[in-house]
């Protein structure tokens, strides 16, 4: 009898002790299946976090550049550096005039651009990796009359710098020293874009498409939503902030361009 008894009790001892050493495929389908809803709740919130990290790092370089900007025009008689210029025939850009107040060329790339403008620096002696363009209506070019702080009533309105479009997003787009806020073919009075001229070519570079329209120089520039839908400037008095593209043309919502952040005067060519 006893032995009996004792060997049913081993028998379920070696059931429960199999049982304890392994998982049914019913269970470990429903460890996969949970598995799977997690990862499908919780991968795009880390990707969000991860990209806000990215904006943020992306504000902080706008910060350093609005900073040396400013050390920029502080020590020339208070005039905006120009997007680029020319000396004895050779090119002197933007990122080549601000580096002695930067001291870094790592604060020219956004961590969230895919493919920004390498240029080829023979002043710094290495390649740049360019995801911020000037904006021509703070920081004009060499062939436009340039400008100073007394030019700029409201300098927390004028946006500086913006990021850049990446490189080959719409056909043809290859990088550019500037967003010009006026339009493309060049005049003795360069008059700011209406805001007719500014949409179609935005949206056709949204579209990645080849803009055309005398606005083709503008919008189509400017990575108009790196970040969530938007991206981030830096303006004339060195405050960076994310905003969406639109905004920045009619923050009014009146379909004008009268209290743009691009321009706050008319421009001429430089005799």
């Amino acid at each position: 009898m006893n032995c009996i008894f004792g060997s049913e009790s081993m028998r379920r001892s070696n059931r429960w002790s199999y049982r304890r050493g392994g998982f049914t495929l019913i269970e470990l389908l429903v460890v996969i299946a949970i598995t799977a809803i997690l990862a499908a709740v919780l991968f795009p919130v880390f990707a969000k976090a991860r990209e806000k990290a990215r904006q943020s790092s992306c504000a902080g370089n706008l910060r350093q550049m609005g900073l040396a900007q400013m050390n920029y025009v502080n020590d020339h008689d208070e005039t905006m550096q120009p997007g680029y210029v020319g000396a004895t025939g050779v090119d002197r850009p933007w990122p080549e005039l601000l580096y002695p107040y930067t001291r870094s060329t790592e604060v020219y790339t956004c961590p969230s651009s895919d493919a920004p403008w390498a240029y080829p620096s023979a002043w710094l002696k290495k390649t740049l990796q360019l995801s911020y363009i000037p904006n021509y209506g703070y920081s004009p070019p060499g062939d436009v009359e340039v400008q100073t702080l007394a030019d700029v009533p409201e300098p927390a309105h004028l946006i500086a710098y913006a990021e850049m479009r990446d490189i080959g997003e719409w056909p043809g787009w290859s990088g550019y020293w500037g967003v010009m806020p006026w339009p493309s073919a060049y005049r003795p009075v360069l008059r700011r874009l209406t805001y007719q001229e500014v949409i179609g070519p935005y949206q056709s570079a949204r579209n990645r498409q080849a803009p055309n329209g005398v606005g083709d120089k503008f919008a189509p520039r400017v990575a108009t939503e790196r970040h969530g839908g938007g991206a981030n400037y830096i303006f004339a008095d060195g405050h960076a902030k994310w905003m969406k593209f639109l905004l920045t043309v009619d923050p009014d919502g009146k379909n004008t361009t009268d209290r743009w952040m691009w321009s706050q005067r008319e421009f001429h060519l430089a005799p």
